[in-house]
């Protein structure tokens, strides 16, 4: 384990954990930390390898990811949370509720899947640009690349591509992922498969969030999740990208609360 870069917004109110998805810092969840802080706790941090997080030795296994989540959980002081997981922080999430069933009170898990083969890549143009991103070393070439990665072309015009693609890559990305530790989080990736064991997990509240026109994370295979946690409410976002957390941040927020309010 190693220390992790983390941030806190809010003084009171039930407490929540942000998680973000693979190879990109924690503050991409700023805007619905800021919104959740009017009435609750909010926490998120840079994975190993990110922003100001180190990246320790060796080849991480998802249980270090987990490891992670529990050992800054125990330095702010927070026994029980409520778990709210992006993309890969989604599946950190369904193993963290497996492994450590107490300290989880909900599980809100946005743009995720349940793992298996025919699950871990994505659509061909969604690998494609994914490492487009990551070789781009110029602006330009790599905020083109980031927009493709994000929106599908018959969503979003030239416009609205430059307005929630290029802008928060320019925010969000920067300096770029070192190769280091995207090998290392796609090596974690990789093992991820939680479909032998997702029923069997304690039924806490969970609310599953399906974006519309995913190309990383394809609407079946949230779909497919959904069918392994029957227990799980599903909010569906026609519209929405893998950039929902830029592009519906009010909608997350609502949904978060809700789903925290249900369990008071």
């Amino acid at each position: 384990m190693t220390a992790l870069a983390y941030e806190r917004h809010g003084e009171k109110g039930p407490r929540v954990l942000l998680v973000v998805g693979i190879g990109v810092p924690g503050k991409r969840w700023r805007a619905i930390a800021q919104d959740l802080a009017r009435d609750h706790q909010a926490l998120f941090f840079d994975h190993r390898g990110v922003g100001g997080s180190p990246l320790p030795p060796g080849w991480p296994q998802m249980a270090d990811f987990v490891q992670d989540v529990v050992t800054l959980l125990d330095h702010v002081g927070w026994k029980t949370v409520h778990v709210v997981g992006m993309s890969f922080g989604g599946m950190v999430a369904q193993h963290m509720v497996r492994q450590h069933p107490d300290r989880v009170l909900t599980l809100t898990l946005l743009a995720t899947h349940a793992g298996g083969p025919r699950r871990l890549l994505p659509d061909p143009r969604g690998v494609w640009h994914f490492f487009g991103v990551r070789l781009s070393r110029h602006p330009q070439p790599l905020f083109q690349r980031a927009a493709q990665l994000l929106f599908p072309a018959h969503v979003a015009d030239a416009q609205n591509k430059t307005r929630l693609g290029y802008q928060p890559h320019e925010r969000d990305w920067d300096p770029p992922t070192p190769w280091r530790t995207l090998a290392a989080h796609l090596h974690a990736y990789a093992q991820h498969d939680a479909r032998a064991w997702l029923r069997t997990v304690p039924p806490v509240p969970t609310l599953v969030v399906r974006p519309g026109h995913d190309v990383l994370v394809a609407p079946e295979a949230v779909d497919d999740l959904v069918a392994r946690l029957p227990h799980a409410q599903v909010l569906a976002l026609p519209d929405a990208t893998h950039a929902l957390l830029r592009e519906k941040p009010p909608e997350i927020a609502a949904a978060i609360r809700a789903l925290v309010l249900s369990t008071r």
